[in-house]
C-alpha cells in the first residue's frame, strides 16, 4: 500500500518540517541527528511492518561513523559499543580464502584508540535497534507499514526563496 504524506502536525501551529523515508541506521542518525543540531523532530516512515531481531549481517563501524554517533550522544556511542565487538585485526584474503596480509587494527586507525573509536563490528539488527530506541526517547515517532510515494514541494508564504 502507498500513502501519500504531507508534512504531519504534532500541533495546529507546529507542522512537522521533515519526513524521512526510511528507518535504517541512516534515516534513524539522520532523525537524531537533525533533534540534535537544529531542534528537529522528524517523522519516520518505513516501509517494513516492523523491524525483526535476529536479521540482517554484521557491519563494521570506524573511528568516521563512531564520530557521528559520539557527537549524537556519548551515551548512544557507549551502548552500540557495549553490543558490538571490537577489531583488533584486519585479514585481507583472494577469493578462494587465502590470505593476502593481516594488520594490526590499532596501526591502521592511528588514534581513534585514544578518543574511544576503536573500530568494532556489530550486528545490524542491533544497531538498528539502539538507533530506534533512542529516537523513541527523543519523541520522534516511526510509521510501520507506510510508503512516501510522492513529495511536493510546497511554497512557503513567510520566505522569498521559494
Amino acid at each position: 500500500m502507498s500513502t501519500v504524506l504531507s508534512p504531519p502536525s504534532t500541533k495546529e501551529e507546529d507542522p512537522v518540517p521533515v519526513v524521512i523515508a526510511g528507518a535504517g541506521i541512516v534515516g534513524l542518525v539522520l532523525a537524531l541527528s537533525l533533534e540534535k543540531h537544529l531542534g528537529i523532530k522528524c517523522r519516520i516512515v518505513d516501509q517494513a511492518q516492523a523491524f525483526n531481531d535476529g536479521v540482517g549481517a554484521g557491519i563494521g563501524m570506524y573511528p568516521n561513523g563512531l564520530r557521528v554517533i559520539r557527537d549524537i550522544s556519548p551515551l548512544l556511542l557507549a551502548k552500540i559499543q557495549h553490543e558490538g565487538i571490537p577489531y583488533r585485526q584486519r585479514r585481507w584474503e583472494r577469493h578462494d580464502g587465502s590470505e593476502i596480509m593481516t594488520a594490526d587494527e590499532s596501526v591502521i586507525s592511528d588514534d581513534s584508540y585514544a578518543y574511544n573509536l576503536e573500530p568494532m563490528g556489530i550486528r545490524r539488527w542491533k544497531l538498528q535497534k539502539i538507533l530506534y530506541q533512542a529516537v523513541l526517547k527523543r519523541g520522534m515517532v516511526v510509521e510501520f507499514g507506510k510508503r512516501v510515494s510522492k513529495a511536493t514541494h510546497l511554497p512557503n508564504n513567510n520566505n522569498n526563496n521559494n
